[in-house]
């Protein structure tokens, strides 16, 4: 069966001056579905539309992110893409001239077949091979990245970045978003080790307050470092301890994030 469906108002001519015409065979031919309102937030496993390159392509919930986003599977393409709500929709089947929703949930082998899989956002691309028990990650050209500093005294730092190239050897040449040359005129480039990279992680939100000995991110110095709330205060204030420097300093809400650490190809809150 076909895993992605145009709708043929959207298509013109090579000149857009008019609509798009051509033979089809009547078995790649079904009508508009209709409208169903989804429940967010969807579940993994669940069957699923994606909006996708001006079409809607059959895919698999594979990871909840967090309210608003999901990595969709897709079995043709053996790739991993992140979607927002609004670009999904529950998957039906036209069957014996009827619309079915399909089963919410596939057997997870079923998307852990391959041995390589791609993580998308937008049109950037990060590969993650499995070899035995060990994952080599590959992070393409124009990747937003965030790169762990290992000079004395910024231990626990992450800094944004953005992947400028592969030098070899699993090293990479990046550019800084937040850290500049030491004249000011441009954004700092640097090569750095793959083991030192880790994709931009999702903004998973905080509403509430941060609890006692939570762990998180908070922006400091241009970069996320890896603290423990000591004590919450008051006004959404907190005193966060650094252990790598043994420093207690105090950050407004808006200064912290979850913590999230990225092992073997997944997103976990700590």
């Amino acid at each position: 069966m076909t895993n992605f469906w145009w709708n043929t108002e959207i298509w013109t001519t090579d000149d857009g001056s008019q609509p798009l015409r051509e033979e089809a065979d009547a078995r790649y031919i079904r009508p508009c579905p209709p409208q169903v309102t989804v429940v967010f937030p969807l579940r993994e496993h669940q069957a699923v539309d994606a909006r996708y390159n001006e079409g809607w392509w059959q895919g698999v919930i594979s990871k909840v992110l967090n309210s608003r986003e999901y990595l969709v599977y897709f079995k043709t393409s053996k790739e991993l893409i992140m979607f927002e709500n609004s670009k999904l929709r529950y998957h039906q089947d036209w069957l014996n001239g009827e619309w079915v929703i399909a089963s919410k949930h596939v057997r997870s082998f079923e998307m852990q077949k391959s041995n390589e899989r791609a993580v998308k956002s937008g049109d950037i691309k990060l590969k993650i091979k499995e070899t035995g028990n060990r994952m080599k990650v590959k992070f393409c050209r124009g990747l937003k990245v965030e790169v762990r500093s290992d000079e004395e005294g910024y231990q626990g730092a992450w800094y944004s970045a953005i992947i400028i190239g592969l030098i070899g050897n699993d090293r990479y040449l990046v550019e800084y978003r937040t850290l500049n040359t030491d004249d000011e005129t441009e954004q700092l480039k640097e090569e750095a080790d793959a083991t030192d990279i880790r994709p931009f992680p999702p903004d998973i939100g905080h509403l509430g307050l941060f609890k006692l000995h939570e762990i998180v991110d908070a922006w400091y110095n241009d970069g996320w470092w890896v603290g423990q709330v000591s004590s919450v205060l008051r006004n959404m204030k907190y005193m966060v301890h650094f252990r790598t420097t043994n420093e207690y300093l105090e950050f407004e809400h808006h200064e912290l994030r979850p913590h999230l650490a990225w092992i073997q190809g997944e997103w976990v809150v700590s």
